[in-house]
């Protein structure tokens, strides 16, 4: 999936959690950002991501370190289980040293999470329990059905189960699927904070 994608997974993610959680005001505006911003991460693995290249020189630097570990190729050691444990890990610490709240780490692992739980479902696969197996793993199996359609003047389509990374269906479907999920988390937070004053 693109960045865009992405970051907007994270976000609405972020979003139903704090509409599920009530949170303080500080979370509830922070913990959706957080969880945009770790959705990101991931793709420090590659080269020319927004991840890569969101902070100029540190995030560029930051991300050739990574892809000269070993596991650093893309989709590899940064798409694993592992990294979501770690990362959610250095989160949980940053908050203690930042006196922040703690379930703050929580929206960085969903959002983390949520990252490669989108690349689980295109037709590339991530490596998920790396470093106990570098065994390929796909979200979905590689179901593909070809259609004859006259009728709407189809002389045959294709469909795939697996999504193809910015195509049709990430851009029409999964992008509008995520907004509507974004929109109906913060109208839930809205209504409660309307209700009882507090988020």
């Amino acid at each position: 999936m693109m960045g865009k994608t992405h970051a907007l997974s994270g976000f609405a993610a972020g979003l139903a959690l704090a509409a599920l959680t009530h949170p303080s005001p500080l979370v509830a505006a922070a913990g959706p950002v957080l969880a945009a911003s770790a959705a990101l991460w991931p793709d420090l693995d590659h080269a020319s991501s927004k991840a890569t290249h969101s902070c100029g020189p540190a995030s560029e630097t930051l991300s050739w370190v990574v892809r000269h570990l070993p596991g650093g190729t893309h989709r590899w050691a940064l798409h694993s289980l592992t990294a979501v444990a770690a990362a959610t890990w250095l989160a949980t610490v940053a908050a203690a040293l930042t006196h922040a709240p703690k379930i703050l780490a929580v929206y960085c692992g969903l959002g983390y999470a949520c990252h490669i739980a989108g690349d689980l479902l295109t037709d590339r696969p991530v490596r998920l329990l790396w470093p106990f197996s570098d065994r390929p793993v796909w979200g979905l199996p590689a179901w593909q059905w070809t259609l004859r359609w006259w009728l709407f003047g189809w002389d045959q389509a294709t469909l795939k189960l697996r999504m193809t990374t910015n195509g049709p269906a990430e851009r029409g479907a999964v992008r509008p699927a995520l907004a509507l999920i974004a929109a109906g988390s913060l109208l839930l937070i809205l209504r409660h904070v309307t209700l009882t004053g507090s988020p």
